[in-house]
Parts: C-alpha cells; sequence; structure tokens
C-alpha cells in the first residue's frame, strides 16, 4: 500500500489585489515522488522579485526531496532547506503587498502660476509689492509711466463735457426758424416774396446741419474720452488671480520693453495642487471629484481629484489634485504622499 503524506507549508491571502496562494506539498510512494507548486495569480510585480530566486530555491527542494525519497537517512536537512525557502517566500510576498499598499509620492505646486506682464511699454514708475505679499485678484501690481495719457485724458473730457459751440448752433437754429415763421405769414397776407422764403427755409436747414455735425463731433469727443481712458488703464500692471506673489521681476525705473514684459510672478497656493504618478491597475479608484488623503509631513489633509491623464508613462498615469490650504501649511516643493486607501475605509477606521 502506498503511503502518502502531503506538508501544507504555506497559504496567505496578502491582499484583494495582490492575492496569492502559495502551496509545496510532495508525495511519497513507492514508485514515484511529485512534487507540485500552486500560483492561482501572480502579477508582473511579483513575477520580477520571485522569479530567479524562487525558481533556484525551488529546484534545490525538489533535488533535495528526491533524494530523501531514494535515502530516507538524508532527509535531516529537508526541514531547513523548507525553512530557507519559506523565508525567502514569505518576505518576498509580504514585500510585494506592502508596496502595494504604500503611498503613492509626489510634490506639491501652484493650483495656478501667472507672470503678470505689462502690455505697454515705457518706464515702471511704481511697484506696489515684494515677495511674499498675498494680493487679491484686479491688485494693482505696479504702473508705468503715464503723464502723457493723462494730459490726453484731460484734453479728451473738456472736449466731451464743452457744449458752448452745440448751444450757439441751437440759437442760430432757433432764430432762422422764427424768421422763416414770420415770412411764411408775411406771405399769406402778400406781403413777403416767394424767393425771400425760399432763402430763409435754406438757412433753416443749414442750421440743423450745422447742429447735427456738431452733435456727432461731441458724440466722437466722448469716444476719444474712452478711448483714452482705456489707454491710460494699460499703463496699469494688475494681477489676474489672488494669490502670493512668488518672484518681482522689476525694479522702479526700470524699462519694460515688449521683449521683456513681465513685472512679477503669483502663484495660488490656497488651494494648493499635487501631482502623483499612479499605477494603470490602480486609476479605477481615482475619477474627477473623487475625495482623497494627501499626507504631509505625516499629517493627512482631505483633497479633491482634480483631473487624470490621458497618456500613460512607464504604466503610471499622472493624477492631480487640490487640497484646500487656508492656513498655508503646505509649501509649494514640498514632498507629500496620496493614501491609497479608500475614503470609506479611512472612514470607517476613524469611527
Amino acid at each position: 500500500m502506498n503511503s502518502i503524506r502531503r506538508i501544507h507549508v504555506f497559504r496567505r491571502w496578502l491582499t484583494p489585489s495582490y492575492s496569492s496562494v502559495i502551496e509545496i506539498s510532495f508525495q511519497e510512494s513507492a514508485s514515484m515522488e511529485t512534487c507540485q507548486r500552486v500560483h492561482p495569480r501572480k502579477t508582473a510585480c511579483e513575477k520580477s522579485l520571485l522569479n530567479i530566486q524562487e525558481l533556484l530555491l525551488y529546484d534545490q527542494e525538489l533535488l533535495m526531496l528526491r533524494s530523501a525519497s531514494e535515502n530516507p537517512l538524508a532527509s535531516t536537512n529537508l526541514p531547513f532547506s523548507r525553512f530557507v525557502v519559506l523565508s525567502i517566500l514569505i518576505g518576498s510576498y509580504m514585500a510585494i503587498g506592502c508596496a502595494a499598499q504604500s503611498e503613492i509620492p509626489g510634490f506639491a505646486e501652484a493650483n495656478e502660476k501667472v507672470e503678470v506682464a505689462a502690455v505697454e511699454t515705457g518706464l515702471l514708475s511704481v511697484i506696489n509689492v515684494k515677495e511674499g505679499d498675498f494680493v487679491q485678484a484686479n491688485a494693482l501690481i505696479g504702473q508705468l509711466d503715464n503723464e502723457i495719457q493723462l494730459a490726453q485724458l484731460e484734453i479728451a473730457e473738456h472736449l466731451c463735457n464743452s457744449t458752448g459751440e452745440i448751444n450757439r448752433v441751437m440759437s442760430e437754429l432757433k432764430t432762422k426758424e422764427s424768421i422763416l415763421e414770420h415770412f411764411t405769414r408775411l406771405s399769406k397776407e402778400g406781403f413777403a416774396q416767394k424767393k425771400e422764403i425760399l432763402r430763409a427755409k435754406m438757412e433753416v436747414d443749414v442750421a440743423r446741419a450745422i447742429l447735427l455735425t456738431r452733435q456727432e463731433r461731441s458724440i466722437e469727443n466722448k469716444k476719444k474720452y474712452a478711448l483714452t481712458k482705456i489707454q491710460l488703464n494699460r499703463r496699469e500692471v494688475r494681477t489676474p488671480i489672488s494669490g502670493q506673489v512668488a518672484l518681482v521681476h522689476r525694479k522702479k525705473g526700470e524699462f519694460v520693453s515688449a521683449a521683456s514684459p513681465i513685472v512679477v510672478t503669483v502663484v495660488q497656493s490656497n488651494p494648493i495642487a499635487a501631482n502623483f504618478q499612479v499605477p494603470i491597475n490602480d486609476l479605477h479608484r481615482y475619477t474627477v471629484g473623487k475625495p482623497v488623503t494627501v499626507i504631509v509631513n505625516a499629517k493627512k489633509f482631505g483633497a479633491v481629484v482634480k483631473g487624470v491623464g490621458v497618456t500613460a508613462t512607464s504604466g503610471t498615469i499622472q493624477v492631480r489634485v487640490t487640497v484646500p490650504n487656508d492656513k498655508y501649511e503646505i509649501k509649494i516643493g514640498q514632498k507629500c504622499q496620496l493614501d491609497p486607501t479608500p475614503q470609506s475605509q479611512l472612514a470607517a477606521h476613524t469611527n
């Protein structure tokens, strides 16, 4: 009767996504001996860790098992051999499991970054900020020399508000309309000639045309005034976003040219952003709008996924998140980690 002995060496589920079962078994019989190793699922990462070392140890194990079946006295070294194999296998798979659950490294960066530039050229006569200052959107950062524009604006405003010419033409029109009315009444009584009436009508038409010309000129002056104000405003340098002044490129009195128009750099760090390279196999965990956890200096911050890349690089895809940073605890360029644990598990653990 064949005696069969089966030894169950190791069985463990590492994680739901990296589950593996390792069994080393052997059967002894009078005629043959078999040794089986079962790997229901392997990832590329597991193969890379175990492929060489594990197979070599398995071959050694198989030879020793066969030697033991032929020579029972030589089987005293088998427990130690199996212990070595198990130690390496357990250590390798635990390393894989830990790597699968470890935080994904990344760096904090500005949510927005704007190089605030002047739209005109000229001397920078005013600079109102320094590095580190916080500014609100549309705040006046600096100003180019604007003496000419101020003078032009004053002239345009004077012409825009001038009404003397129009009043004079309107007065002349009223007088000539009164004369025409007088000649028309006399003509009915037979005391005015027809040519006098025609002349009076012509003078009224001319006066009306002059008044229309003056009114159109007044409208043109108003438009010139508005244009001059725009030109004056273009001498100002304003930030389009709220944030912090990261760098001041120009000093007061320096010339701002078309080739180098940047005056300051403003970055927005509340909220602050962070980019992480997430393995493609874990991408299903990160969708736009989904809450996640970011760790900075061992402190956890709630964050929201704002974008997921479309192009993979070395088996990973970039995921961008934003983190509220009201107290400015997180600095731009600071190292951070993305916690891969789902929010539901974190909430359950907290509760």
